[in-house]
């Protein structure tokens, strides 16, 4: 099980990104949270296998192909997660 921090740069707030990120995170066994950033990005911390993160970013780019302009990944530690949160 890996915790990874995930930063969205681009066109990715006020477009449903969150929610949408949730919905997919929804059909994969992963944990975390999705919430805006002040600076204009979108922070996702997700717990799960190095596969299903990979699924859920591949869900993610083909919903937002012209929103998204980079994507940071960070190993982070974090205690387990349950559930997956859209943070306001």
């Amino acid at each position: 099980m890996n915790t990874t921090q995930i930063l969205f740069s681009g066109r990715v707030q006020g477009v449903w990104f969150r929610a949408t990120t949730k919905r997919l995170a929804g059909s994969l066994p992963l944990s975390g949270y999705v919430r805006n950033l002040p600076d204009g990005r979108v922070e996702l911390i997700v717990q799960g296998t190095d596969s299903d993160i990979e699924s859920l970013l591949q869900k993610i780019r083909a919903e937002y192909p012209d929103n998204i302009e980079d994507i940071e990944r960070r190993g982070t530690d974090l205690e387990e997660l349950n559930g997956f949160e859209v943070c306001h």
